[in-house]
């Protein structure tokens, strides 16, 4: 015994003469013995721009530090034990990912994880914040088109103009105000609370003498004649677009979802076109179909197969479409330019929506036989309701589907617009206001 103690001090003390580090952590009753130093990285992402959680990081020798950025780096962190525990935003929960020089060895549907830190390693955790009690936050005046600035939980402040719609907000109270018209009593801020799965409207009216000569009552007044819709903060109206059209409400509802924008110029500034007439393109329909579904095309990490697409923006959609099967998208040589069909819009948005598809009987429309392409799509479709024929004659009975007819962009909404209502998610998001 007296032996093993001298040892013991014999190698301590030769430590402390040659300034060797040394550092040491306790596990149960054993005392341990560690030399060296790594790197630990934690790295905060969060669907919502600007919105994060707190973390604790818990650290050898019972030390520990607090955070709230997005990127912490220590590239001289003590060898050890570590503890990282979040507290998310309002609204979100967090997943936390552990990796060991970017291998991941541990995923944790908690907002907190373990990991033991050696000599020369780099410990990566990523705490990933998912909002999963959210709302829908609208913002109103009349008349339309009044600044305003919306609060929120989580100290998130925005800026529009009226009318605004914001889906998939996290629960909490909000509050908007609104900016002053010359000549009128200054508006009152609105705040409401919003819950998991609500609605809530921040809406005012401005009432006095001279209101019919200001410049939002005669955008108001304007709007009125074509449709209008708050894109990116600011309010757009389609001039090409007539409230009184048969489309207007199809094309509201794309444009106030998200789906489609219109037309911008070479600045990326909206142009307030929406161009209904305009052919739709396979390129702009694998678009379209990606963003009905919510389905994000930067998660396929591989090419395309098609060398016209190649190099073009429609290339990350031809991607994702073929690793996704879209029958349409699986011909390497089909030009992304080209007007689609009748029956290449309905194919493909019943594979977006992944709708079970009935065998067909060829009976239902007199250009459409058993073994028409997409005949079996097509008579879904219209079974369910998504589509339907033209007379063959008047008083006739009978009606063709017209398969290979083009497709013009004010087509292509009513039928977005009605796949949506009978196979999209039932949430408040698909309901433009």
């Amino acid at each position: 015994m007296r032996l093993f103690r001298a040892s013991t001090f014999l190698i301590l003390s030769a430590l402390a003469i040659t300034g060797s580090s040394a550092t040491f952590a306790a596990s149960d009753d054993t005392l341990i013995l560690g030399t060296g130093e790594g790197t630990v990285i934690i790295q905060q992402v969060s669907p919502i721009e600007g919105i994060f959680g707190e973390w604790t990081l818990i650290k050898p020798f019972n030390k520990s530090e607090k955070n709230t950025g997005t990127y912490y780096e220590d590239p001289k962190a003590p060898t050890g034990s570590y503890t990282i525990v979040a507290s998310p935003p309002e609204g979100a929960k967090a997943n936390v990912e552990v990796f060991l020089d970017d291998v991941s060895i541990s995923i944790s549907d908690y907002p907190q994880a373990s990991f033991t830190l050696s000599a020369g390693q780099k410990m990566r955790v990523v705490v990933t914040y998912i909002f999963t009690q959210v709302g829908t936050v609208t913002v109103m005046s009349e008349p339309a088109g009044l600044n305003f600035t919306l609060r929120g939980p989580n100290g998130r402040v925005l800026t529009g103009i009226t009318p605004a719609f914001y889906p998939s907000m996290p629960q909490g109270l909000y509050t908007a105000d609104f900016e002053k018209i010359e000549g009128c009593v200054s508006p009152p801020p609105q705040s409401n609370r919003l819950i998991k799965g609500g609605r809530i409207s921040l809406s005012i009216q401005v009432a006095c003498a001279n209101l019919a000569e200001t410049s939002q009552e005669q955008d108001r007044q304007k709007s009125l004649k074509f449709v209008s819709v708050t894109v990116d903060g600011t309010l757009v109206t389609y001039k090409d677009v007539p409230t009184s059209a048969w489309f207007a409400l199809f094309v509201h509802k794309m444009i106030a979802t998200g789906i489609s924008t219109g037309y911008r110029n070479a600045q990326g500034t909206l142009t307030g076109m929406y161009g209904p007439e305009n052919e739709v393109t396979l390129g702009e329909l694998a678009k379209i179909a990606h963003r009905v579904v919510g389905i994000d095309e930067t998660e396929t990490r591989t090419q395309t197969g098609n060398a016209l697409a190649k190099d073009t923006w429609s290339a990350p959609f031809f991607a994702s479409a073929e690793t996704h099967g879209w029958l349409i998208y699986q011909n390497p040589r089909s030009d992304p330019a080209r007007p689609v069909t009748r029956a290449e819009v309905v194919a493909t948005l019943l594979q977006a929506f992944d709708v079970p598809v009935r065998w067909p009987k060829g009976k239902m429309f007199t250009d459409i036989a058993m073994d028409t392409k997409f005949s079996n799509c097509i008579e879904t479709a219209a079974t369910d309701g998504l589509v339907s024929g033209f007379p063959v004659g008047e008083g006739s009975a009978l009606s063709a589907f017209r398969p290979d007819q083009l497709v013009n962009r004010a087509e292509l909404a009513k039928i977005v617009s009605l796949a949506i209502d009978l196979y999209g998610k039932n949430s408040p998001d698909f309901q433009p206001e």
